[in-house]
């Protein structure tokens, strides 16, 4: 396995340690039973009436546990609505492993690598609720710890660091960070923007096209190579144009 795949296997090694510790911080069984039901009602709620018809009220009763019970594991709607989505993600991490191949370059897995991501959301139906007008999955989300995001971004930033920079080796420091934050946020935007696709484009074609488009920008290029290394032009001798013009 190249040093990309050992990367993407540590990644969703760290990612999975990260939701696991997330979703089931209890280590009692029945505790986590409990969450279990409750996540899985709040899902099917959710994707059937919408974040604002769905109540905390219905989705205890769905679950079969009291709605004071329900308050022990989740303070709001908007908890639970995270972590159901947080339980999507970890359905899915696993299929990160299937993009890595050896016998490719890293520009290559790369390429795969965001294609998975941008195609993911198929297999994430309340992920794609928000991508497909539930504002108020958005707003729901809002209320969120600020801590968490941040983690789960910086978690992000480092896997991308690491993979873009074995991608083009004469990214780093300061460049490096910008470049991968970029694309985490260009990535994010047209997930959640509902707007990554206004062709008749197949979604697979497409995906692959923002893919190799984004990567086509980081790996390295003759033009911006020969940039920094490029000499300043020289300024014309004013003496010498004087004796042109006295000639």
């Amino acid at each position: 396995m190249t040093k990309f795949g050992n990367l993407v296997t540590m990644f969703v090694d760290d990612i999975q340690k990260a939701l696991d510790s997330f979703l089931w911080p209890e280590q009692d069984e029945k505790q986590r039973r409990k969450r279990e039901r409750l996540l899985e009602a709040g899902t099917q709620l959710f994707q059937q009436l919408g974040y604002r018809r769905t109540t905390i009220s219905s989705i205890a009763a769905a679950a079969g546990i009291a709605k004071g019970t329900l308050y022990l594991y989740y303070k709001n709607k908007a908890e639970l609505l995270y972590h159901a989505m947080a339980l999507e993600e970890s359905a899915n991490l696993s299929k990160l492993d299937g993009i890595v191949d050896s016998n490719k370059p890293a520009g290559v897995q790369l390429t795969n690598y965001i294609v998975h991501g941008l195609g993911m959301i198929r297999s994430m139906p309340l992920t794609r609720s928000m991508v497909e007008g539930d504002h108020e999955f958005m707003i729901a989300l809002s209320e969120v710890d600020e801590q968490l995001l941040t983690q789960v971004n910086d978690l992000q930033l480092t896997l991308l660091k690491q993979i873009v920079s074995e991608a083009n080796p004469s990214l780093k420091g300061k460049a490096l960070s910008l470049r991968s934050q970029v694309l985490i946020d260009l990535l994010f935007s047209l997930t959640f923007s509902g707007l990554s696709n206004q062709t008749s484009e197949n979604e697979e074609d497409y995906n692959r096209a923002v893919a190799e488009t984004l990567v086509n920008g980081l790996l390295p290029s003759a033009e911006s190579t020969s940039r920094e290394s490029k000499p300043t032009p020289s300024k014309p001798n004013p003496s010498k144009s004087t004796k042109v013009r006295s000639a």
